[in-house]
């Protein structure tokens, strides 16, 4: 992402061509982030498992901390459409369209934040760090 920024500004690369490619590369982070949360990806190795989940958080920086991440996902998928899931919640999927609506689908944090009373009253458990 980076290099293909670099590129564009130095004019070796066109600016549609750098936008492809720093898509592209957001997306590949994000599925190797959503298969390091399921331990399909170096299950035995702490160490490298790790390394990897910090790599995908840098890619996408505002994006919520993989490793609490993980933690409601593996939630959104034993609790899929009842009120204690989370990670719905969390994307505002279950209210309807609204300013607050579309300040969550830009910005997960913000959308922690914004949520973060309704979630503590619904969701049996719910604490913002482990």
């Amino acid at each position: 992402m980076l290099t293909s920024g670099y590129l564009c500004c130095v004019e070796l690369l066109p600016a549609w061509a750098s936008i492809m490619v720093a898509a592209l590369d957001a997306s590949v982070s994000n599925e190797t982030e959503h298969g390091l949360t399921h331990r399909q990806y170096f299950p035995h190795w702490p160490f490298t498992y790790n390394v990897m989940m910090l790599h995908t958080w840098l890619m996408r920086p505002n994006t919520i901390n993989p490793w609490y991440s993980r933690v409601m996902h593996l939630l959104h998928h034993k609790n899929s459409g009842f009120p204690n899931d989370v990670e719905e919640r969390l994307v505002e999927n279950v209210i309807t369209y609204s300013m607050s609506r579309f300040v969550v689908m830009f910005d997960g944090f913000l959308g922690l934040c914004l949520c973060h009373r309704v979630l503590r009253r619904k969701v049996n458990n719910f604490r913002c760090v482990n």
